[in-house]
């Protein structure tokens, strides 16, 4: 029904205190059902509250959602989907103009994808970038130089928290 159920309190401060954040979350109106397609399930929502001086507040749920690192150039795009695909976009705008056919590749006329691994890590730089999928004739080594060279993303964060990310990224070639 999108009811609250089973509330427990981590770390438990004094008896009125308790009694009082429980009566609190308890009094909130219900919740829209989560679904599963046309199913109803169940699920975890954790909160965190600041107090201080007796003052209680809900911390910004922004920053308790986990946000996936973006490429740079997008951040005043207010809407969380067209920021993701506005840099989505420049990324591969950056990786394209990054990349060039090998000769060996070239030769040979060679199309196909080399996968790339990396990490964006907490600081957003790249880490750990590695052929995950070859396609050889030159293409993994351009590939792997043109994600070396991307500038650092915005952090991926969970819980308020800066965390690495590990993505894999298909590079296409079309060497004629």
């Amino acid at each position: 029904k999108g009811d609250i159920d089973e509330l427990r309190i981590r770390e438990q401060l004094n008896d009125d205190l308790n009694d009082y954040l429980e009566q609190s979350i308890y009094r909130l109106p219900s919740f829209s059902p989560a679904k599963i397609g046309r199913k109803k399930v169940c699920f975890q929502l954790h909160l965190s509250l600041e107090i201080k001086d007796q003052a209680i507040r809900v911390i910004d749920l922004q920053q308790l959602k986990e946000w996936m690192p973006t490429f740079p150039g997008c951040e005043s795009v207010s809407d969380r989907s067209e920021r993701k695909s506005c840099a989505d976009k420049k990324m591969l705008q950056f990786v394209y103009s990054n990349l060039h056919c090998p000769d060996e590749a070239q030769d040979n006329e060679i199309s196909g994808p080399v996968v790339i691994r990396f990490k964006v890590a907490q600081t957003g730089d790249i880490e750990e970038a590695t052929v995950a999928k070859s396609l050889g004739y030159g293409c993994d080594e351009v590939a792997l130089a043109a994600i070396e060279a991307m500038p650092a993303f915005n952090p991926g964060y969970q819980w308020g928290q800066a965390v690495g990310v590990y993505f894999n990224l298909p590079v296409r070639f079309r060497c004629k």
